[in-house]
C-alpha cells in the first residue's frame, strides 16, 4: 500500500477534474489551440498505458528477475488504457482544427490531400481509433487478468505468453498506424517509414522511467525493502532505462540523419518548422536531459543500484518526454516559438490527474508490490 494512497488518490482525480473544466472553458476562448494542447495532453499519458502494457508482455514472454520491480506498475499503468480510449472522444469533435484533411476548404485546393481522401477523412479516422482502443483495451485486460493470476502461480503458463505473443505483434502494428493517424497526418507532406518505430521507443522509455521512479520513492516500503539483493533489482531497472535511451536517441538520431542528407524538401520541411524561431532551444533541452544527461549518469552502477538516485534521473528522462511530445505536436500551430499557455497546462493536469488517480487506484489494490513468481525464479521475500 502506497503512504496516503487514498488521499493521492482522490486528490489527484480532484486536480485533474478542476483542470479538465478549466481547460474547456480556456478552450472555448480558441479552441484550435486547445485541441493541440489536448492532443499533445493526451497523447503523452496513453503513451505511458501503451508501454506499461509492452513492457508487461515482453517480461511474460522473455522471462528473467528483471521484471520483479516492474510489474506491479506496468499492470496499474496498462489498465488506464481503456480510460485513455474514453478521453480520445472529445478529440474527435476538432479534427478539422488538427488535421488539414478534414477541412473540405483545404482538401479542395490540394491534389495530394484529395488522392489521401479515401484514408484520411474523418468517418474512417474514427473507426481506426476506435479499432485502436478496443484491441488495445480487449488483449491488455486479458494480459494483465492472466498476468495476475500467473504472478500467483494459479494460471498455466502458455495462456499467459499466448495473451503477451499476441499484444506485442499487434501493438507493434497498430501503434505505428495509430502515429500515422494522429500526428504524421496532421502534416500530409510530410513522410517517415522510422516514426511509427520512434514512437514506440518513447512509450516504452517513458513507461520504464515510470516504473523506476515510483519503485525509487516506495523502496523504503516494507514490500520492497523486504525483496532480497534489492541493489541488483534496481541496477536491471536502471539498465533497462539506459538501453530505452540509447534506442531512443539512435532512432530519433537516424531520422534526423537521413532526412537531412536526403535534402528532401516534404520531408526536411517538418524539422524546419521544429528547428526556427525559438524552438531549437528546446531541443537542445530535450537533447541534453533526455539524451546526453541520463545517458551519461546512468552508466554508473552507484546510481543504478541506487532507488533514490535512480528515480531522480527516471523522473528527469519523464519530464523531458514530455517536453519532447510538446516539441513534436505543438510547433505547426506557433511557428516563432513556443509560448507556453494555460491551456497546456490545463490539459496535462487534467488528462494527467485522471490517469495518475486511476493508476495509483490499481497500484493501491494490488496484493503485493512485488509479486511472488517462483516460476522465474526471483528471490523475494515478505515481511
Amino acid at each position: 500500500m502506497i503512504p496516503h494512497g487514498r488521499l493521492l488518490e482522490r486528490l489527484c482525480l480532484a486536480i485533474g477534474g478542476l483542470a479538465l473544466i478549466g481547460c474547456l472553458l480556456v478552450g472555448f476562448a480558441n479552441p484550435a489551440r486547445g485541441f493541440v494542447a489536448y492532443r499533445f495532453a493526451l497523447l503523452f499519458w496513453t503513451g505511458l498505458s501503451l508501454g506499461g502494457l509492452s513492457w508487461l508482455a515482453l517480461h511474460d514472454v522473455a522471462g528473467g528477475a528483471w521484471g520483479a520491480l516492474g510489474r506491479a506498475s506496468f499492470e496499474a499503468s496498462g489498465r488506464m488504457i481503456g480510460w485513455m480510449g474514453l478521453m480520445f472522444v472529445p478529440l474527435l469533435f476538432g479534427l478539422d482544427a488538427l488535421y488539414p484533411w478534414a477541412r473540405p476548404g483545404e482538401v479542395a485546393r490540394s491534389t495530394l490531400l484529395q488522392h489521401r481522401l479515401p484514408y484520411l477523412n474523418a468517418p474512417f479516422f474514427v473507426i481506426r481509433t476506435v479499432l485502436y482502443f478496443g484491441l488495445w483495451t480487449a488483449l491488455g485486460g486479458q494480459l494483465t487478468r492472466h498476468s495476475e493470476r500467473g504472478a500467483a502461480g494459479s494460471a498455466p503458463r502458455p495462456p499467459l505468453r499466448a495473451w503477451s505473443t499476441a499484444w506485442l505483434l499487434i501493438y507493434l502494428f497498430t501503434a505505428s498506424w495509430a502515429a500515422i493517424d494522429w500526428v504524421v497526418s496532421s502534416e500530409p507532406r510530410w513522410n517517415s517509414t522510422i516514426f511509427g518505430l520512434l514512437t514506440i521507443a518513447g512509450q516504452m522509455l517513458s513507461a520504464i522511467a515510470l516504473c523506476a521512479l515510483c519503485m525509487g520513492l516506495l523502496s523504503r516500503r516494507p514490500e520492497l525493502s523486504s525483496l532480497q539483493h534489492l541493489p541488483r533489482h534496481f541496477n536491471d531497472l536502471g539498465n533497462l532505462l539506459l538501453t530505452g535511451v540509447m534506442t531512443w536517441g539512435y532512432l530519433v538520431f537516424s531520422q534526423l540523419l537521413i532526412v537531412w542528407s536526403g535534402n528532401l524538401p516534404d520531408e526536411a520541411g517538418w524539422y524546419t518548422a521544429r528547428l526556427t524561431g525559438s524552438w531549437p532551444g528546446v531541443a537542445w533541452l530535450v537533447c541534453a536531459f533526455q539524451l546526453a544527461l541520463p545517458f551519461a549518469l546512468l552508466l554508473f552502477r552507484a546510481i543504478k543500484r541506487h532507488p533514490v538516485r535512480l528515480a531522480a534521473v527516471a523522473a528527469m528522462v519523464l519530464v523531458a518526454h514530455l517536453l519532447y511530445r510538446y516539441w513534436e505536436l505543438v510547433p505547426p500551430s506557433m511557428p516563432a516559438g513556443p509560448l507556453v499557455q494555460p491551456i497546456d497546462g490545463l490539459a496535462v493536469l487534467g488528462v494527467g490527474g485522471v490517469w495518475v488517480g486511476g493508476f495509483l487506484w490499481h497500484l493501491n489494490r494490488r496484493p503485493r508490490l512485488v509479486p511472488a513468481d517462483p516460476r522465474l525464479g526471483m528471490d523475494v521475500t515478505h515481511a
